[in-house]
């Protein structure tokens, strides 16, 4: 019965016009994104279908700091879905976003839907794939000053996408 604090939006990264050659093992795809306006990060939501292997998502910050957005090795599909972070995630303004997404389309891939291999193209089914990332922020002048957290160490600090 009370007005919403926030008004989060979702900043969305896709692979347009996605087409994945037969037989190939290593297709590496991209998408950037650059914020026009600082935000907070509150979640993130990777979606690719099977032959999606490997999905990266990161943020480069102005001052050309890194940070991991997530980053899954070993791609399921049945990871798909929203990841909240357990802190916001502060972008501020001019901070560009990177997805890539790695695919497998070969007879190697246990989970490939077309035997043998063929062509795969966007769309909504299955046995076609997509390449999207969805991350809903709050902008950072409706968030107010950064909040402040105590300093973790990264384990991933060296970046490297």
């Amino acid at each position: 019965d009370e007005e919403p604090i926030f008004h989060p939006y979702l900043v969305w990264l896709t692979i347009p016009d996605l087409r994945i050659p037969a037989g190939k093992t290593e297709h590496w795809t991209h998408a950037t994104k650059t914020l026009s306006q600082g935000a907070y990060a509150l979640s993130i939501y990777p979606h690719a279908h099977l032959l999606a292997r490997e999905f990266r998502v990161w943020a480069t910050l102005p001052d050309g700091s890194q940070k991991w957005l997530i980053r899954v090795s070993n791609w399921d599909f049945g990871w798909q879905g929203e990841y909240r972070y357990t802190e916001p995630i502060h972008l501020p303004e001019g901070t560009r976003i990177d997805m890539r997404i790695r695919y497998d389309n070969s007879i190697h891939n246990p989970l490939n839907p077309n035997s043998p291999p063929a062509q795969v193209v966007e769309g909504p089914h299955s046995t076609e794939e997509m390449g999207d990332v969805w991350i809903v922020v709050v902008a950072e002048t409706e968030w107010g000053p950064p909040p402040r957290t105590k300093e973790k160490s990264d384990p991933e600090a060296a970046l490297s996408p």
